[in-house]
């Protein structure tokens, strides 16, 4: 059975997909976006004025828009090293998995 793993620039980064991975499926959908989560306690939501709420929601916002445009291109170069190297054999998953 071959070894699987997904989130291209990270696991190039550490040399995830080496030496053992024969496949590399893309794009990793079971990877969460955790990093990209704004918490806050309700009771302290509750306490914002509305236009603190919209500056914070407008930042988040932003933030989500940033780091979309800035990863995605990297995670895609990233992607395309590992298959010019020859490391892994590119998959994808399936849509009804997906």
């Amino acid at each position: 059975m071959a070894d699987v793993v997904a989130g291209s620039l990270l696991d190039e980064s550490h040399k995830f997909y080496q030496p053992a991975r024969q496949y590399y499926y893309s794009p990793g959908e079971h990877r969460s976006t955790a990093w990209n989560s704004l918490v806050i306690n309700q009771n302290t939501w509750n306490q914002c004025s509305e236009d603190h709420k919209e500056q914070l929601k407008l930042g988040y916002r932003a933030t989500v828009q940033r780091t979309m445009a800035e990863t995605i291109p990297s995670q895609i170069g990233a992607l395309e090293r590992m298959k010019a190297n020859g490391d892994v054999e590119v998959r994808q998953f399936p849509p009804e998995l997906i």
